[in-house]
C-alpha cells in the first residue's frame, strides 16, 4: 500500500472516525426525523 501512498494507519483511524460520525447522525439525527416526517404523513391522512 505504501507504493501507492497509502497509509494503513491513517487509513484505519479515518475509518474509525467515519464510522463515529455516521452512527452518531443515524441515532441522533435521521431516525427521529423519518419518526417526525412518519407523525406528519398520519396527521395529514387524517385530516387534521
Amino acid at each position: 500500500m505504501e507504493a501507492l501512498g497509502i497509509n494503513l494507519g491513517l487509513l484505519i483511524v479515518q475509518i474509525i472516525a467515519f464510522l463515529i460520525v455516521f452512527l452518531t447522525l443515524n441515532a441522533w439525527v435521521y431516525k427521529p426525523m423519518l419518526d417526525m416526517m412518519d407523525n406528519r404523513k398520519k396527521k395529514i391522512a387524517q385530516g387534521t
